[in-house]
């Protein structure tokens, strides 16, 4: 079943989901934002269900990502690899270069048990204010597992217009099959 709940007010991600709580009961279930598209062939979350029921515990989709964008992003400590599967020993929400645990991202796609809803009740709020959902989760990882799944296929942010741009041209040229190169357009000073 898909639910929609309405977050009145921004206060974050883990505030977000705590509003759907009473939608969902004591079963797990899944986060997708909706910022964060992914094109694969094999479905992210699909996946990340799989991966979910062999290990009943948290599940959260991450991929590598350059040192511009760490700071922005919830990074991940990394455990023991399985290739497509590691094991999160902890993470945290934009953190600096210098306290950042690995280069390994939180990307949009969480599997989380029911348990969420108490540590989110408890977390205080973090940065700007806001009940991350990365603190929460920091918090279960004292009594429920954390995998992270590296999944196959193309991440783009939607959230930033470049992204989204990007995204376009890439669903475009892959739909029309257009030999697209960047050195094909000229610029036009004219038109900036």
């Amino acid at each position: 079943d898909i639910s929609v709940v309405i977050q009145k007010e921004q206060l974050g991600l883990g505030h977000a989901i705590l509003q759907a709580r009473n939608s969902l009961g004591s079963q797990p279930f899944a986060v997708l934002l909706p910022d964060d598209l992914i094109l694969s062939d094999e479905p992210t979350i699909g996946a990340m269900c799989s991966v979910s029921e062999q290990t009943e515990g948290m599940v959260v989709a991450i991929r590598q990502v350059g040192e511009e964008s760490i700071p922005n992003l919830g990074i991940v400590d990394l455990g023991k690899d399985y290739g497509s599967t590691v094991e999160i020993l902890g993470m945290i929400e934009k953190p600096s270069l210098e306290s950042a645990p690995s280069d390994m991202a939180i990307i949009g796609r969480y599997i989380l048990p029911d348990q969420i809803f108490e540590n989110i009740q408890n977390t205080p709020p973090g940065s700007l204010g806001e009940i991350q959902l990365t603190d929460s989760m920091t918090s279960l990882l004292k009594t429920t597992d954390c995998t992270g799944y590296r999944f196959p296929g193309t991440h783009f942010d939607v959230g930033t217009p470049l992204g989204m741009l990007e995204a376009s041209l890439h669903i475009g040229i892959a739909r029309h099959g257009f030999d697209f190169k960047p050195s094909n357009f000229e610029r036009n000073e004219d038109h900036l």
